[in-house]
């Protein structure tokens, strides 16, 4: 039986995880939404141990936007 609560998100996330593995790359993936709508709980969750910036801390957010190599290369 399926979970009537399952974030709908789960799924595609899921997917280019898995798609990015078999591939061999390196992908960065940006969640966006309210606060609240569970992002986080997406990252700690379906992708266990993967590196998370978030960016409503706004000294990484202006680390994101004034050296973007940079700031990528903190999570590589």
């Amino acid at each position: 039986r399926a979970d009537p609560y399952r974030r709908w998100a789960e799924a595609p996330v899921q997917q280019f995880v898995e798609e990015a593995l078999q591939g061999g790359r390196r992908s960065a993936l940006f969640l966006e939404g309210p606060r609240g709508c569970g992002m986080q709980t997406i990252f700690t969750e379906v992708l266990k141990g993967a590196p998370v910036a978030d960016l409503d801390s706004p000294m990484l957010a202006a680390a994101a936007d004034n050296s973007p190599k940079t700031f990528l290369s903190n999570y590589a």
